[in-house]
């Protein structure tokens, strides 16, 4: 990702997402479900950008280590979007965050892009389940204490 376009990114989360606002939105964490589909998960990379509509966004690519489909899912790649236009958007990316033992940003300017460094080689186990929404990739949940510890690249 060009670092001009996640700078842009930045600042203008920075400026709609005060550490006084962003303080006050509670991580959500998800319904804690372990249905069919469990996967382990390893982050290549973690940036900031924005969607094809505009939409200012976290990206999460990960590569599949494992999952209980079958071992012809191994090596293929999954991403996780976080859209963050909103307060529901920080409420579930700071849900993930703390689900994988990091700190919850408040603080874009300070917290954001160093959290996204150190999301890069962890290792966590996640629930993928059926995206509603017709044609898209399927859901991801990841539950409180997920994160395999030593799971680095």
């Amino acid at each position: 990702m060009p670092q001009g376009n996640q700078d842009e990114v930045l600042e203008s989360l920075a400026q709609d997402f005060p550490k006084e606002k962003l303080q006050q939105v509670a991580a959500r964490t998800g319904p804690g479900q372990l249905p069919p589909g469990q996967v382990v998960l390893k982050v290549r990379n973690a940036y900031l950008g924005r969607s094809q509509m505009g939409n200012r966004m976290i990206t999460i690519e990960c590569e599949v280590v494992s999952h209980s489909a079958g071992e012809e899912y191994k090596g293929a790649t999954y991403f996780i979007p976080r859209v963050v236009e909103n307060e529901d958007g920080w409420a579930y990316f700071n849900g993930m965050l703390v689900n994988l033992g990091f700190d919850p940003v408040v603080d874009i300017k300070t917290q954001l892009l160093p959290t996204l460094d150190a999301l890069k080689g962890i290792q966590f186990r996640a629930n993928l389940t059926e995206n509603q929404q017709e044609g898209m990739p399927p859901n991801c949940w990841i539950n409180a204490g997920a994160r395999i510890e030593g799971g680095r690249f």
